[in-house]
């Protein structure tokens, strides 16, 4: 796998530079890095909506695919499918005390 990396010729590739450790750009950073993963997957499902759908977890970039780390993810869609406090006009949330 290595050597097929390594010998990579294709220069549209949006992973290009950062396939090898020595050919990073001075002023790449993780986020820059994660987008470039995204652009790809998304390039490859054919769409957002496709790439939401995505089923292949085989690929090493899968977890990646959100343009996000997964641990980042993962806390994300925690705390937004969280039950959330339901406020009612004239009632007060419930564990408050005035």
């Amino acid at each position: 796998m290595s050597r097929f990396v390594r010998e990579c010729d294709d220069a549209a590739c949006v992973l290009r530079p950062w396939r090898l450790p020595d050919s990073l750009p001075e002023d790449a950073e993780a986020g820059f890095v994660l987008r470039g993963i995204r652009r790809h997957c998304i390039l490859c499902a054919g769409s957002r909506q496709e790439l939401r759908q995505c089923e292949a977890e085989s690929c090493p970039l899968w977890p990646y695919r959100f343009g996000v780390h997964p641990a980042t993810w993962l806390r994300v869609m925690r705390r937004f499918r969280s039950p959330k406090t339901l406020m009612l006009p004239g009632f007060e949330a419930l564990g408050k005390k005035r």
